[in-house]
């Protein structure tokens, strides 16, 4: 299954697909083989959906690689276990491509670098007013890390001026309306290739603007700049997991999940 996730998650494939259906909490994937609805939620039944916030891997290709890797030469074992949209994969496929091993900071902040005006054009087609202005926003993250919540996408966090106390961290307490939150992120596949993933967005509305999310807004921004949904608006549904995942941390820090310690800009 996880050899399946990545072909249709490939730069080879994803042209071919189109994704519709973002208001109705589905996504339709359509391809010359394969017409099939699937839930947007995370679940472990669906995780060959393009662009899956729930699915590792997979977004919108780009022209950014880690040179050494990049150059490395191609699994031929692989290559000769390929994975179909009509055939099972074994997830425990000894011959499979397999993640990009661990980059160093200066890897990771080069490739982040390359990355982020491509970013900025694919995230700002969706005319978010976040989405087109967190390259303004302050940068808390000190380096591109790895998010278990974010499906182990490489992200960085990013805070509006009415956020500042986001840098006090523990201590920051409750934003104020208007508070801003971005946290672009990208993946890496073995060959050193770089691959925008979905935008994450966090907005702390006036009172009263919902009571399930502790007022936040959320909105998921994918990489073609579609918007996979936003809290009270479009695509609510989608969007639904964000407000139980974020509601799990402390009451204390208002919903907002904090940076490992390492990567914090003080």
């Amino acid at each position: 299954m996880q050899e399946k996730r990545r072909l249709l998650m490939s730069s080879a494939v994803i042209p071919m697909l189109v994704v519709a259906g973002m208001t109705t909490g589905y996504l339709v994937i359509a391809s010359p083989n394969m017409v099939k609805p699937a839930k947007a939620q995370c679940s472990p039944c669906n995780p060959c959906i393009p662009f899956n916030p729930c699915a590792a891997g997979g977004g919108l290709a780009t022209d950014c690689t880690v040179p050494l890797l990049a150059d490395a030469a191609p699994n031929p074992c692989a290559a000769a276990n390929p994975c179909s949209p009509d055939s099972p994969c074994n997830p425990c496929n000894p011959c499979a491509a397999g993640i990009a091993p661990d980059l160093t900071t200066e890897q990771k902040v080069t490739l982040y670098n390359c990355l982020l005006p491509q970013m900025a054009r694919a995230y700002g087609k969706s005319d978010n007013e976040i989405a087109v202005n967190f390259t303004s926003y302050r940068l808390y993250s000190n380096q591109p890390y790895i998010s278990a919540n974010h499906a182990e996408r490489y992200v960085q966090n990013y805070a509006n001026d009415t956020a500042r106390a986001y840098g006090a961290y523990e201590k920051a307490g409750r934003f104020p309306a208007g508070t801003k939150l971005a946290k672009p992120s990208f993946t890496v596949s073995g060959l050193g290739r770089a691959a925008i993933g979905p935008l994450f967005l966090m907005e702390k509305m006036e009172a009263g603007f919902s009571k399930e999310s502790h007022d936040w807004r959320y909105t998921m921004i994918m990489p073609d700049g579609t918007v996979f949904g936003t809290t009270n608006g479009a695509g609510a549904a989608n969007v639904e997991f964000c407000i139980g995942c974020h509601l799990a941390v402390s009451p204390d820090q208002d919903s907002v999940m904090l940076l490992p310690e390492e990567y914090r800009v003080n």
